[in-house]
This record gives structure tokens, C-alpha cells and sequence, in this order.
């Protein structure tokens, strides 16, 4: 929607329609007080349904199907297309107690997480929001202290899966440094966390000084992870979400 056409869209619908809607963003500010997240969620279900130019009670699978497709195909980016879905998702889930039947298990909702190593820019890079939903979707500390300190440092997938614990120190403040050399600028230097601190702190205690990657290769625990490897578990973990 461009500025003020989302507020016009909803108040051309219907009361009940309108309703519905509202009460989902009641809904949703159970878990959240973000006015932001609450707007988004609300823009998110109305935009939905003036593309499916349809009663939410009536909608199929094939209207669902046909908005998915209409959305990967548009020049959204893909952090707003998977903030749209995640919406949509939460909200097919809330509104509909056969979901599950009715949606072949939401299972053509996909998020997109991968990341190309070569093409890192800022419509490549996951929002706050999606971090947050895959660290809190991801039960395993390893994946958790990667996801977090992947967004929070700024480094290279490359420079992320392949540093050691000897360039990682706790400073004052619950803050962390890591250095990093880089192979593409052949210069060295030093990036900062917060928030991945206390998750870097514990996977250095689990590791117990197993081996000197801080994530390495669960295959052979002297390799770094593998690119692929990273790839396919973030598709697989955003499937989840």
C-alpha cells in the first residue's frame, strides 16, 4: 500500500470484515506491545484480503495459493514478503479452527532465509523481527548463538563460520568483540556484540574446549560449518515458523 491507502482499503470493508481484523490485532498484542508490529499485522491482513477480493470465511487453497504467487513474483523484498506471510500465516492459524485441513497444513507458506555469500546487502540481510522469530522457532544453542551474532556482528557468513575462539573476548558491559581477518580486504578487524554475549558464553562452556572453531562442522568437529549446510537448515528451520 502506498501512504494512507491501507486506511481506505479497510474502511471500504465490511463491519464484520473490519472485526475480524481488529480482533486478530487484539490477538496478536497478547505477545506483543510494538504499536509498530501491531500497525504491520493490521496493514499485513488487510492488504491480504483486498488482493483476494474475498470473505475471509470463504477463502481456499487456491486462493491462498494465488496470493503466494503474486507475491514472490512481485519486486517486494524478501525480508517484507516473509513479514507479509509470517502475518498471514499467524493469522490463517488464529481465524481458522480447520487450518490445518482446510490449508494442506499451511505448508506452501515459506519464508526465505537463505543467503547468498557473495550477494550480502541490505535486502539480503533478515530484519530484527524474522532473527527473533528463528531464535525463538530454533531449540539448539549452537544455531541460536549463530542466527544472533550473524545479525548482531555485521560479519561475513564466511568470517562468522569460520572464527575461532582466540578472537573472541568479553569486555566490560556484556559486550564482545570478535576479530576477524578478512580475505577480501587482507585487513583485520574488530566488530561488537551485545545480545549474542550471554548465548557466545554458554556455547564456550558447552564446547569446553573441544575444538577451537566456535562453530565448527558436526561432521568433524575440526572443519567450520559448510556454507550448505547453514543454507539448508535455515530453509528448513523457516518452514517451521
Amino acid at each position: 500500500f502506498k501512504r494512507g491507502e491501507g486506511i481506505k482499503v479497510f474502511n471500504a470493508l465490511s463491519k464484520k470484515e473490519q472485526k475480524i481484523i481488529l480482533d486478530f490485532v487484539g490477538y496478536v498484542s497478547i505477545s506483543s506491545s510494538s504499536e509498530k508490529r501491531l500497525e504491520n499485522n493490521k496493514r499485513s491482513i488487510t492488504q491480504f484480503r483486498n488482493v483476494v477480493s474475498k470473505p475471509f470465511d470463504k477463502l481456499t487453497l487456491e486462493d491462498l495459493r494465488n496470493y503466494l504467487a503474486l507475491l514472490n513474483k512481485s519486486d517486494i523484498t524478501r525480508s517484507s514478503q516473509n513479514e507479509l506471510k509470517a502475518s498471514i500465516k499467524r493469522f490463517l492459524k488464529w481465524h481458522f479452527k480447520d487450518w490445518s485441513d482446510r490449508f494442506q497444513n499451511l505448508s506452501d507458506i515459506k519464508l526465505r532465509f537463505g543467503i547468498n555469500e557473495e550477494k550480502i546487502n541490505a535486502q539480503t540481510i533478515p530484519k530484527k523481527e524474522e532473527i527473533e522469530r528463528l531464535v525463538n522457532a530454533e531449540k539448539r544453542l549452537m544455531w541460536k548463538t549463530y542466527l544472533i551474532t550473524s545479525y548482531e556482528s555485521g560479519l561475513r557468513p564466511i568470517e562468522l563460520r569460520t572464527i575461532t575462539w582466540d578472537r573472541i573476548s568479553e569486555e566490560k558491559g556484556e559486550i564482545t568483540s570478535l576479530k576477524v581477518y578478512s580475505t577480501k580486504t587482507k585487513k583485520s578487524r574488530v566488530t561488537y556484540v551485545k545480545e549474542a554475549t550471554k548465548y557466545l558464553r554458554k556455547l564456550r562452556q558447552v564446547s569446553a574446549g573441544d575444538t577451537p572453531l566456535v562453530f565448527p562442522s558436526p561432521k568433524d568437529k575440526n572443519e567450520p560449518l559448510k556454507k550448505d549446510l547453514v543454507s539448508w537448515w535455515l530453509t528448513k528451520l523457516s518452514k517451521d515458523i
